[in-house]
């Protein structure tokens, strides 16, 4: 599977006032087959001066690994390109997480909306895996935005953000029905590394949150 946090332009085309700009990020996630666990293969991330060369670069890397791209729905121009050049058969349909009704059906639609709530499910996901498959993240960059991830502050953590994309793809063509809640006051929670009461250092979900 491959996750997404796309942009809509690239350097050339980008103000001079805007402040540390996001860059397009994709990962490539390996699936769980047989006795072999799921691993993280592959990260693109850059800001090249034509948005294009990323997303040609993008669809080189999903033919390569054979692999479905999942993204996020607030930058589609990537979607856009793909229809204009025959690739459009590499991205999957929104996933069942981000439906109305999970149980509804699939979607017609591509690009997963970022809400409260899939963001949540989202960043379950990604705190399972790295609880359970810690001892297969050899990309530092990864390991970096981990170690500093805040949800006060996401649009700083591309990587993450695509690891995310890709994560919802995998639980989607696992047939898992996920259970996502909307909440009407986005109530975040945080997650890190704690020690547990066996003295063993953990990635997961910090207790006792003021």
């Amino acid at each position: 599977m491959a996750g997404i946090d796309g942009i809509d332009i690239g350097k050339s085309q980008t103000s001079l006032a805007t402040k540390d700009p996001s860059d397009f990020c994709m990962v490539i996630y390996k699936r769980a087959h047989g006795l072999s666990d799921p691993q993280i293969v592959c990260i693109y991330k850059d800001r090249p001066q034509d948005v294009r060369e990323a997303f040609k670069i993008g669809i080189c890397l999903a033919r390569y690994y054979n692999a479905k791209i999942n993204i996020e729905a607030t930058r589609m121009s990537m979607v856009t390109w793909a229809r204009e050049h025959d690739s459009l058969q590499y991205f999957m349909k929104r996933p069942r997480a981000s439906l109305a009704n999970v149980s509804s059906g699939k979607s017609t639609s591509y690009g997963t909306p970022a809400t409260a709530a899939i963001i949540d499910h989202q960043t379950d996901l990604i705190a399972g895996h790295v609880e359970d498959y810690s001892h297969n993240i050899w990309f530092e960059n990864l390991l970096d935005e981990l170690i500093r991830y805040n949800d006060e502050n996401k649009t700083k953590f591309d990587i993450i953000a695509a690891l995310a994309m890709a994560l919802l793809a995998d639980e989607e063509l696992s047939g898992k029905i996920p259970f996502v809640v909307e909440k009407d006051d986005a109530v975040f929670e945080h997650f890190g590394y704690y020690t547990d009461i066996n003295g063993h250092t953990k990635f997961g979900k910090l207790q006792n949150q003021q």
